[in-house]
């Protein structure tokens, strides 16, 4: 069997014997983060050497940027028994004229963005967020979730569960070892329509300032005969200082007790009402992490000092 080409008036198909090489999948060649995998090397370094292949596993990305442009084109894929089918068609044939219609796709393809946005589960937000334009580990992903949402610990199965899953599902993160899911070094990054939804959330977000959180915050006369006295020797400890995890331990002298001990009873409870933060609050693994008081954490300093 050959290789068919076919030609029609609005549609141009390629028709190829032969399945889906290796561990690919249609699922993956959907997205722009799909591996490649070679099934003849030498033809495709002879295709290399020559220029007609710019770069591995580049092809069905660029064949989606480039029709971007053209408001009714699809480029659409599916397997048949032992063979391959490409299709690529339009509806109406793009000229200077139609930019109407164009404006009408563009419109189309923001206002589902939109709706994306708006469906997706505050795990799957929280996720994009701490995510932005990092590479992170399992781990250091979850961790990072933990601060943000001011949970001490979140379970493994539960954060593969409720946040990874999801955001994988519908190609909003991807691996940097797909096909290893267990590589010693994986990292999860956002996807390019993973990007697109972080921007979309970014302008969503209303800052607050500071008159607001003074109207947010419970009176501090209140608040701090009900703070446990770990929270307190924690403020107390901290003062003006930037402080590590270890230092923070040795500071408030349970320098024997366990990290997770110390984040859930002493960390979490004060990243929850406000009074500390992180020196580097966009990478919450990173190696010279220290933590300090906010602005609201030195007023209560203040209060349990006076």
């Amino acid at each position: 069997m050959d290789v068919q080409i076919k030609i029609f008036d609005q549609k141009i198909t390629f028709f190829s014997p032969g399945e889906l090489y290796g561990k690919q999948t249609i699922e993956a060649l959907r997205t722009d983060d799909y591996q490649a995998y070679t099934r003849n090397k030498l033809i495709a370094e002879a295709f290399y050497l020559t220029g007609d292949i710019e770069k591995y596993g580049t092809g069905y990305t660029r064949i989606r940027s480039e029709i971007a442009s053209y408001p009714t084109m699809k480029f659409e894929f599916e397997e048949k028994p032992s063979a391959w089918l490409v299709t690529i068609s339009y509806e109406e044939q793009k000229t200077d004229g139609n930019s109407e219609l164009a404006t009408k796709h563009t419109t189309e393809l923001a206002t589902n963005l939109s709706q994306l946005v708006t469906n997706l589960s505050v795990q799957v937000k929280t996720l994009i967020i701490n995510l932005n334009k990092q590479y992170l580990s399992f781990e250091e992903l979850k961790h990072a979730t933990e601060l943000a949402t001011k949970h001490a610990t979140i379970s493994r199965q539960y954060f593969s569960k409720a946040y990874i899953r999801p955001a994988f599902n519908i190609g909003l993160i991807a691996m940097l070892f797909p096909d290893n899911q267990r590589h010693p070094k994986q990292k999860y990054y956002l996807t390019e329509r993973g990007k697109e939804v972080l921007q979309s959330l970014r302008i969503s977000e209303k800052p607050k300032n500071d008159e607001e959180n003074d109207e947010l915050a419970p009176n501090l006369s209140q608040l701090t005969p009900n703070l446990s006295v770990q929270v307190k020797k924690l403020i107390i400890s901290l003062k003006e200082k930037y402080l590590s995890i270890d230092e923070l331990q040795v500071a408030t002298k349970v320098a024997t007790s366990s990290r997770q001990y110390f984040r859930r009873v002493f960390l979490a409870p004060a990243f929850k009402e406000g009074f500390i933060d992180l020196l580097y609050p966009d990478k919450p693994n990173h190696p010279k992490q220290k933590y300090y008081l906010t602005e609201k954490g030195k007023k209560v300093l203040k209060a349990l000092e006076a």
